[in-house]
């Protein structure tokens, strides 16, 4: 007996990708899209109407942004099987999907073949993740140890401030700035204040 295709909902605002997207999907003989969503809004509604097996979800959406989503629907089904397929975001962008809830992520620019290996995995149960961002989510977890005030130091850095402007503003000692400089660098994983704000940057801890 074959087994039935994997019910899909698929969720993205930018119309020539969701064309393209269900397009493909529609071409692979074990997944069938049931329904298709252009905001989290509506991705919500569909899948309370269509109770797919899993979800596949941009995270830059009108209305109601994807980790939004990603929350709303896991209210709806606790073991909602969802994989964002969305453009690279910051690794703490990806991080808070996965908190929410999600299983997997995957660029858009991924190949066909690593885009349906994906949605076959999480439409399993599993989880899927690029090694390369695996790795620098291993890395933003080990920067989530910076505290409250390491965090307020590395807001100052990045406005160019000297440890002596950063311990005026703070009402602190320039030792003590000192100390929190060289432990947001070790935490970091770089040697440079410029590094670390570069890094910090990149990865979501600062907004330019």
């Amino acid at each position: 007996m074959t087994s039935r295709p994997l019910r899909i909902l698929v969720v993205e605002d930018h119309f020539l990708a969701r064309f393209a997207l269900v397009k493909f999907l529609g071409e692979a003989t074990d997944m069938e899209v049931v329904a298709v969503a252009e905001t989290g809004q509506q991705a919500l509604e569909l899948y309370r109407t269509h109770s797919p097996d899993m979800v596949v979800m941009d995270l830059r959406m009108p209305e109601m942004d994807g980790v939004t989503a990603i929350k709303a629907i896991r209210a709806v089904r606790p073991d909602a099987r969802i994989l964002v397929v969305s453009h690279y975001e910051t690794t703490e962008d990806v991080g808070r999907a996965l908190q929410a809830g999600a299983r997997g992520f995957i660029r858009k620019d991924a190949s066909g073949q690593m885009m349906l290996e994906a949605i076959r995995k999480v439409g399993l149960g599993l989880t899927y993740m690029p090694a390369d961002l695996a790795i620098s989510l291993a890395e933003v977890n080990r920067e989530e140890d910076l505290t409250a005030r390491e965090r307020e130091v590395l807001e100052h850095m990045f406005a160019g401030q000297i440890n002596k402007q950063i311990a005026l503003a703070l009402g602190i000692t320039e030792g003590t700035v000192r100390i929190h400089v060289s432990n947001i660098l070790h935490k970091l994983g770089v040697s440079r204040r410029t590094e670390a704000v570069t890094l910090a940057l990149k990865r979501g801890l600062l907004r330019s």
